[in-house]
């Protein structure tokens, strides 16, 4: 889902590639609704305006489905934990990249401090075992594995794997990028996630509901 926050850009070094636009209009809380219908646990508003042409506006228009939000974003002040709160988000996206490579000095552990005193989750999104450590050590009330690279766009399908097979982490871990089929799903859990985050596959699908039914394991009517 796509939305827009009222908000200062990312950091301007950031990389500048980003996915591909979806071709049509989107009715957050259309969308949201049929996400919900699907049995999706939870739905992710991406929030940046710049990359993702969002707004925190979107992210309380998908409220109205009655499901868990994470408002998802480059976050790199304490002032977008306040908005995430303000507009209805349930849980914050950090990625664990940008502290620790000069984005930002908004570290992980005081962005869970700050999510926390509001009553908000983090999920942390990490790439290597190094940020996973970090993320565990910062709070982060679940972990997403990206396997999509920030910088290229291509993915690396045994990060998962890499990261958390064997492991046995004390927070949901979920599979982040890159799921098309129910089989990718079941992948992501052998590899040891507890779920996956899905996006452009439920975007580009002409039945969001029963592209989501069948990602769980149903099969579409």
């Amino acid at each position: 889902m796509s939305a827009r926050p009222s908000r200062s850009s990312p950091p301007a070094r950031w990389p500048t590639r980003s996915p591909p636009t979806i071709p049509r209009s989107v009715d957050p809380a259309e969308q949201a609704r049929w996400y919900a219908e699907g049995g999706a646990a939870g739905i992710s508003v991406l929030t940046d305006p710049d990359h993702f042409d969002g707004s925190l506006a979107n992210l309380r228009e998908a409220g109205a489905a009655g499901r868990p939000l994470l408002m998802k974003d480059f976050l790199v002040d304490e002032r977008q934990i306040q908005a995430a709160e303000a507009w209805g988000a349930s849980a914050v996206l950090a990625i664990a990249r940008l502290p620790r490579e000069g984005y930002t000095d908004y570290t992980l552990k005081q962005a869970c401090q700050d999510a926390h005193d509001r009553g908000l989750e983090i999920l942390a999104e990490v790439v290597t075992a190094d940020e996973l450590e970090q993320a565990l050590a910062a709070g982060a009330d679940a972990i997403g594995v990206n396997v999509r690279d920030l910088d290229t766009l291509a993915i690396d399908p045994e990060r998962t794997r890499h990261l958390l097979a064997d492991r046995q982490l004390p927070v949901p871990a979920l599979h982040l990028s890159d799921v098309e089929t129910r089989a990718d799903v079941e992948q992501a859990v052998a590899d040891g996630a507890h779920g996956a985050l899905v996006g452009t596959s439920l975007m580009e699908a002409e039945d969001p509901t029963q592209r989501l039914r069948a990602l769980r394991g149903g099969h579409p009517s």
